[in-house]
């Protein structure tokens, strides 16, 4: 056997963490442990290794980092499902389980799945490794799995630190919602980037040539701008993304809304609340008097709807509001 002294930052210590508590605190198993998952070599001609390519853990990681937020399409999951031989008939939970289980061990990925309990109605299972990218991807491909399932299980509640993901699933509709509310955080920009590529490129590929100088603006604001009207616009954005009526939404949701509306667009350079609610601070953009004095306005109509009072002071490149008791 060979000893080596070895040094371990707080980081690594962290991520050993779930190692070294199943080994009962002693790191060298812990550290072992990891280094046999780094080294796994997948288990060849298994049913469960049917059609898989090997790739070298660095592109697989790449690939994956490059689609975080995304989830398989259905037919993937057919497909994962049929390959594990479950095509023709309806599996039991305890088949799926260790199907699923040994498919991930025999494709070499440095994530240790477990079952930790499982029933009929409920499932609990655990995903650890060393690394969160690979963790999220196996627990979001075996949620997946799980979700194409008749009857299907959805997650119930799931616990995400970076080297351990523990999630509950319990039998019941709406799995696939469930899937995309956890792992799907990146589907709906990804979807319209697929469905309108040609004008998503044009649009990212002109706002990095022209350095980020443009403005964001729907053409319900535009035209409300060019008839002139102090406030053309903004409230409708409000109402989305809050999915509430503007006059109902708390002052504390909507600031964060605002900022995001306004800075996003290119409108303002940034927005801040001072700690006791009462003044709002906005850094322009621009640098004509006119045009700050214009956009001023336009926010100061807006916050109106929740300050009965508004003070109004520019100066320079900046306007405050102050709220009048």
């Amino acid at each position: 056997m060979l000893r080596k002294n070895i040094s371990l930052t707080d980081e690594h210590i962290k991520m050993l963490e779930p190692f070294i508590k199943e080994h009962e605190g002693n790191i060298s198993a812990a550290i072992r442990s990891v280094v046999e998952l780094s080294c796994k070599k997948p288990i060849p001609s298994s049913p469960e290794t049917a059609g898989v390519a090997q790739l070298h853990i660095p592109l697989v990681k790449w690939l994956i980092s490059n689609s975080r937020g995304c989830v398989p399409d259905s037919g993937v999951l057919r497909e994962i499902m049929c390959d594990l031989g479950f095509n023709l008939r309806m599996p039991s939970i305890d088949e799926v389980c260790d199907g699923l289980w040994r498919m991930v061990n025999n494709a070499g990925f440095p994530v240790q799945a477990e079952v930790i309990t499982k029933n009929e109605r409920s499932i609990v299972a655990k995903f650890k490794g060393s690394d969160p990218i690979f963790n999220e991807f196996i627990a979001m491909v075996i949620s997946c799995t799980f979700a194409s399932l008749d009857p299907q299980y959805r997650i119930k509640e799931a616990d995400n630190p970076s080297t351990l993901i523990k999630i509950s699933y319990e039998r019941d509709d709406g799995a696939y919602e469930r899937i995309i509310e956890h792992f799907g955080y990146n589907q709906s920009s990804c979807d319209e980037l697929k469905s309108r590529w040609d004008w998503w490129k044009w649009v990212i590929e002109t706002t990095a040539m022209l350095n980020y100088r443009m403005i964001f603006l729907s053409e319900s604001v535009l035209e409300g701008l060019l008839q002139g009207k102090d406030c053309p616009g903004g409230i409708t954005y409000l109402e989305r993304r809050s999915g509430k009526y503007y006059k109902e939404i708390p002052f504390d949701e909507v600031f964060p809304l605002l900022k995001e509306e306004f800075k996003n667009a290119r409108l303002v350079e940034d927005m801040s609340l001072r700690a006791d609610g009462n003044e709002i601070l906005v850094y322009h953009n621009f640098t004509d008097p006119m045009v700050m004095a214009s956009i001023a306005k336009w926010i100061e109509e807006l916050i109106k709807v929740y300050w009965d009072k508004v003070e109004c002071e520019t100066s320079a490149l900046t306007t405050v509001f102050r709220r009048i008791d």
